[in-house]
């Protein structure tokens, strides 16, 4: 659980108790007897309520002390750094003649106390790297060179000297402020254990606060009848961090929804009552008495960034209506199901207009804190573009004449997507790993606008399902690899055979058409590929060589070096940048 959302829980809780306690007092003096047993009821919560709530407030108290001292010991360590850093800069300033160029050095120094000040911002979890720096910034540079230059020492000390910071006292500082951090992270395992323990109250009371919840939206309703009660529960000023009512009639349809109220009038048993687990819990709000059940299932939170988690909802009947609240677990991960997450996270987009309206949801969806690793929502309206936080060069494009590289049409389907949602299979840039993958794609069609977002299959699995796309994306990478690293360094790595992956391979030729990469067969490196001939007759090497900026397809029969069998072979080829890359696969 994250902190802030522990401190707003807690704190949450607290506003529970007060109200409970007015609720028990106000009950006391209407010395109503009819209302005896609910008196006793909310009684025994708010005093279970009130000593798990003291309890968390101790804990919180503990965990503010040992983060400022967290705080502290951070503060110095970066000190101490900051002190080293302005030594280092001092190097060489004031020699008139300096006996040697000690630049190169001074980088590498500088590289060594950057890796310490990472490792220190890291604090707990890179605690081991923290002496690696460490060691590297006193001992390693001056071994280096001691022998051979004796005068770095002296000048890094010269430096030192000149700063008013001593080598040797700075080298204890820093093995001091290693201890400390080491240290720290015992306080942080501490601070994980009083959480751990705040959360365990938490599941504690929460049961207990939406029980008193749901028993003070009855008698609200018993005291100004059902158009009030409505009204009010309908509005915001009813929720109470996660609580929040809603209530089914007697054809269990949903008349109180004050988080997302495009449910109301929905059938609990239908669509709306099952989970993204595909749970079937609205059945369950049938057998629901006045003495009150439990009902467990995975719902969005609008109180935590409507976030799909584990929900606990109490629901009792009065009268003709069923009420009902829930508290929410935090943790629950659905990323293990990646088709069942992709649904939920268009839902949570959906809510987000419902609760936010239009203009809200496309500015936090252009956002990339939109973001949730390879899940991002993109939104269509009449066939444009209008939210993507990863792709925002497409905002304001056309959706239904976008093809995949394999010309798959698949923006025309994400544009007539239905209220009823569908899914689509295409071949997209992922931008967490810049690789061409297959991709799944949810597109859902709500107040006139399309909300999709989709998971991403590894490139492996292009090979066996699509190896059209698969060859696609192995020249793609190519290309890249050829833009970021330059000419010489594309021959010799696609010239190895560590580029080679099973079937697939890059050749390469020149402006002029000569070969200059060809990992299987080196014997045509440097020989004119129009000169390449088939078994059957095929000018293959002429065909290869008309290749464009667009690309084309090639086929022929050739060599499979995983069956050593001439086998149909199919190649792309494109010309980039003058020269030619291709690869292909082999099979019909």
């Amino acid at each position: 659980m994250e902190k802030n959302g522990i401190y707003a829980l807690a704190l949450g809780g607290i506003a529970v108790v007060i109200a409970i306690i007015a609720l028990v007092m106000a009950l006391g003096a209407s010395g109503d007897d009819a209302d005896g047993n609910a008196l006793a009821r909310i009684g025994g919560i708010a005093e279970s309520v009130a000593g798990q709530n003291a309890e968390i407030q101790t804990l919180e108290a503990q965990i503010g002390s040992l983060q400022a001292e967290l705080e502290a010991a951070s503060t110095a360590a970066s000190d101490e750094v900051a002190a080293l850093q302005a030594a280092i800069e001092g190097i060489g300033e004031g020699a008139d003649e300096p006996a040697h160029d000690y630049s190169a050095d001074i980088q590498v120094l500088e590289a060594d106390i950057t890796a310490l000040n990472e490792a220190i911002a890291d604090n707990t979890e890179s605690i081991d790297a923290i002496p690696d720096a460490m060691g590297a910034i006193t001992t390693g540079l001056i071994a280096r060179h001691l022998d051979e230059h004796v005068s770095l020492e002296t000048a890094i000390q010269d430096a030192f000297d000149e700063h008013g910071v001593s080598h040797d006292a700075l080298e204890t500082a820093i093995e001091e402020a290693i201890i400390e951090l080491m240290a720290d992270a015992d306080k942080d395992e501490q601070i994980v254990k009083l959480q751990e323990r705040i959360d365990w109250l938490q599941q504690a009371y929460s049961p207990a606060s939406t029980q008193a919840y749901v028993e003070e939206a009855i008698r609200y309703y018993a005291k100004n009848g059902q158009q009030n009660t409505i009204d009010y529960y309908n509005s915001t000023d009813s929720v109470d961090e996660d609580l929040y009512l809603f209530i089914l009639d007697s054809d269990y349809r949903v008349i109180v929804h004050p988080t997302v109220p495009g449910n109301i009038g929905e059938d609990i048993r239908g669509e709306l009552g099952t989970d993204i687990t595909g749970k079937n819990f609205g059945a369950e709000f049938v057998g629901v008495n006045e003495n009150g059940k439990w009902i467990d299932y995975v719902y969005l939170n609008p109180a935590n960034d409507f976030r799909y988690e584990r929900k606990h909802t109490w629901a009792v009947r009065h009268d003709h209506l069923i009420f009902a609240s829930g508290w929410y677990e935090r943790g629950v991960s659905l990323k293990d199901s990646p088709a069942a997450y992709t649904r939920a996270f268009v839902q949570q987009a959906i809510a987000r207009y419902e609760s936010e309206g239009r203009e809200a949801t496309l500015a936090y969806y252009q956002d990339p804190v939109s973001v949730d690793g390879q899940w991002y929502i993109f939104i269509v309206e009449d066939g444009i573009n209008i939210g993507s936080a990863t792709r925002p060069d497409l905002i304001g494009t056309s959706t239904k004449e976008r093809k995949d590289i394999t010309g798959k049409p698949y923006g025309l389907e994400i544009a007539e997507a239905t209220e009823e949602g569908r899914w689509v299979d295409y071949v997209f840039l992922n931008p967490q790993t810049g690789e061409q993958q297959q991709k799944h794609s949810w597109a859902q069609l709500h107040d006139g606008l399309v909300f999709g977002s989709g998971w991403y299959e590894s490139v492996e699995a292009l090979k066996t399902d699509n190896p059209e796309a698969f060859t696609l994306a192995y020249v793609a990478r190519a290309l890249r690899y050829y833009d970021e690293n330059g000419l010489d360094a594309t021959i010799e790595y696609y010239n190895s055979s560590e580029s080679v992956d099973e079937q697939w391979y890059i050749f390469v030729a020149d402006a002029s058409d000569f070969a200059l990469v060809h990992p299987i067969t080196p014997a045509i490196i440097g020989t004119d590929i129009k000169d390449i001939v088939a078994s059957n007759g095929y000018e293959l090497g002429k065909e290869i060589a008309k290749a464009t900026e667009e690309g084309h397809w090639v086929e022929y029969p050739w060599p499979n070096p995983a069956t050593d069998m001439e086998e149909p072979k199919r190649s792309w080829v494109i010309r980039h940048d003058g020269l030619i890359f291709g690869s292909g696969y082999y099979g019909e």
